[in-house]
């Protein structure tokens, strides 16, 4: 299947067999693939008596909004990384913004028919 069918974790050890990154972006996403798991498997589990009273259910929001941070970062510096390899084969930045503006236009004119 293709590239979507797969886990992050699976991706990531891919791109470092087959893409030269710098260690910080490496270091990073893999980071940011634990605190990925840990949100989807543990994060209830961990804090199952935060829940109930108000200073925890505070902490919980804290920590939600720390990964949010984290993953906003991961995510910037994978589309940077994206950009760079959709420039070699000639698509710019402009070029995808253009095409996603006439998916969407496309999109709406189909959904209001």
């Amino acid at each position: 299947n293709g590239l979507n069918a797969h886990t992050f974790g699976r991706l990531l050890g891919q791109v470092k067999k087959n893409v030269d990154l710098p260690y910080e972006l490496i270091t990073h996403l893999e980071a940011t693939l634990k605190k990925r798991n840990w949100l989807a498997h543990d994060f209830f589990y961990d804090y199952a008596m935060h829940m109930s009273d108000t200073d925890g259910r505070k902490e919980m929001i804290t920590e939600l909004q720390n990964l949010i941070h984290t993953f906003q970062v991961a995510d910037h510096a994978v589309e940077k990384l994206s950009l760079k390899v959709w420039e070699t084969m000639g698509i710019t930045e402009d070029w995808l913004q253009n095409e996603v503006a006439t998916q969407l236009k496309e999109y709406h004119s189909g959904k209001d028919a």
